[in-house]
């Protein structure tokens, strides 16, 4: 199955010795002399483990931006030590351009409450601190009760029957069985961050199937759907609009989308509904399971208990491209949302990608 940063940079080295002339020569992209052109061409969406679509980015910003990953896992190992340090991710700077394009610069969250000592810069990248409340919420409350729904985003999910803190079912995955499997939020299923192999799942009342993997840190588990369940690869919106799954999105995209903040992706949860919003920060750890292992990213999107789970998405001339699935939410909002009664919303959205599920548990988005 290709990684994306693998398939990236095979790709692109590939196309850049082939109009040097070098046959088959190995070297990196990024080191082929002056006459490397002005932009990379990375993958932006995959279908099946495979690169269906690529775009091109600036050299200069590809650069950077490999730097700035390296710079804050490099970080992350003294600053996530200090109690008062809550999470750490890359943010858009704004301030530095690279070929057109903001550059990315560290944010790093604190519990204003505790002490912390903090670099302004690291290895040449722009260091901000910003105070925040020490918890997530967590969307596990809404009580979306219906029959069994097959499309991504619908009826709730629960560990057992009569359970009444469900969340929001994801998006589908597969790995060669012969159907698919569906990923939700680990968080719906599991206590004190063990996340239990063989556990009974419930969508209502109704037996789903069971946990068959999953990563409590990355808030990722991954049903396997019982006998006569299966799931649409595609999401119906609330207004009833279809769209098919293509895909899902590339770490890359995901990053550029980061520093170039945006409104064209879309969430889908039992409470909320459909929200839409852009990207705020990208590859955030967090001080406290789930972790997200540097690979969470945070939007705009309100949120609600109970939407936790559901698939965030991208849409490309009407289809829908996975980037992942909704874990919780953050900075309470004066507005409530309605789903048999009342719920509090939150407006920053944390999301899990799907790549890091594709590159790290053997199961592809179709």
């Amino acid at each position: 199955m290709a990684n994306d940063q693998n398939q990236s940079n095979g790709s692109t080295r590939r196309t850049f010795l082939t109009g040097a002339g070098l046959g088959a020569i190995t070297l990196s992209p990024l080191t082929v002399s002056a006459k490397n052109p002005p932009t990379v061409s990375v993958p932006e969406y995959y279908r099946g483990g495979e690169v269906v679509k690529r775009m091109e980015v600036p050299r200069v910003w590809y650069e950077h931006r490999t730097r700035a990953k390296r710079v804050i896992d490099n970080l992350n190992k003294s600053v996530l030590a200090q109690d008062g340090v809550l999470e750490t991710g890359l943010v858009r700077d704004d301030k530095n351009k690279y070929d057109g394009v903001n550059g990315l610069k560290i944010e790093i969250s604190v519990d204003p409450n505790k002490s912390v000592d903090l670099p302004d810069v690291a290895s040449g990248l722009g260091v901000r601190t910003q105070e925040l409340e020490p918890e997530a919420v967590r969307g596990d409350s809404c009580e979306n009760i219906g029959d069994f729904d097959p499309y991504p985003g619908g009826v709730n999910i629960k560990d057992y029957a009569s359970k009444d803190l469900p969340c929001t079912s994801g998006y589908p995955v597969f790995s060669g069985t012969g159907k698919y499997d569906i990923v939700t939020a680990a968080h719906c299923l599991i206590n004190d961050c063990d996340l239990n192999i063989g556990d009974d799942v419930y969508q209502d009342t109704e037996y789903l199937g069971d946990v068959i993997a999953g990563d409590a840190q990355a808030d990722v588990a991954i049903i396997g759907l019982d006998t006569g369940k299966l799931v649409k690869n595609a999401i119906r919106e609330p207004d009833g609009t279809m769209r098919d799954v293509k895909g899902r999105v590339s770490e890359i995209k995901i990053e550029n989308r980061a520093a170039n903040f945006f409104d064209g992706h879309t969430k889908v949860g039992c409470t909320t509904g459909i929200t839409k919003a852009g990207i705020k920060k990208a590859h955030v750890t967090r001080g406290s399971c789930p972790t997200l292992k540097g690979h969470g990213f945070t939007s705009g999107h309100d949120a609600a208990d109970g939407d936790s789970g559901g698939p965030h998405y991208w849409i490309d001339n009407g289809d829908a491209y996975i980037m992942g699935h909704h874990f919780g939410s953050k900075n309470l909002k004066d507005k409530t949302a309605t789903c048999h009664g009342e719920r509090k919303v939150w407006d920053v959205s944390y999301c899990m990608p799907a790549y890091w599920v594709e590159n790290n548990l053997g199961f592809t988005v179709p």
